[in-house]
């Protein structure tokens, strides 16, 4: 299976994700879904988990090494 966008390099949609529950007009676009179905989350499990896609883009060396004790999980959601 393929996904994703092999040109994009960047993520240009706000931070953090507003509530799915709220998601309407350009945040039910496929440019958005392409993007927001990337994530990272920091893993650390001396402390609460992040949310699932919780970052959309990886946090620069120093946050991780400082907040990421336990490594960083990567997710990619796949279409139906």
């Amino acid at each position: 299976m393929i996904a994703g966008d092999t040109f994009q390099r960047n993520y240009t949609w706000p931070v953090p994700d507003p509530p799915k529950s709220s998601w309407s007009g350009d945040l039910q676009s496929q440019e958005f879904l392409r993007q927001a179905a990337l994530g990272f989350n920091c893993l650390n499990y001396d402390i609460a988990p992040e949310g699932s896609l919780y970052r959309h883009f990886l946090p620069d060396k120093a946050y991780l090494d400082a907040n990421c004790k336990d490594g960083v999980r990567f997710e990619l959601m796949f279409p139906s």
